[in-house]
């Protein structure tokens, strides 16, 4: 295992204070679990974001052809 120093400023050491006094773990518990849960709210992050251009690109494709089928209509 490697070991690292981080510092932390007053804020982030008082939240740390906080989590540790109410889940009982420690420290480095608590790193760990946030900084995987931080990854993993990334990954969410990435593949919604995804999703939403896929259904972006589908809305554009139908709003072509609604016009498409208004402009033959109207003719």
């Amino acid at each position: 295992m490697k070991k690292k120093t981080f510092v932390f400023d007053e804020k982030v050491l008082s939240i740390l204070s906080e989590i540790k006094q109410i889940t009982k773990k420690s420290e480095t518990q608590i790193v760990k679990e946030s900084l995987r849960l931080y990854r993993d709210f990334l990954q969410k992050e990435k593949e919604a974001l995804s999703k939403n251009l896929e259904l972006a690109e589908k809305l554009e494709g139908l709003i072509f052809r609604l016009e498409t089928i208004l402009e033959k209509i109207s003719r």
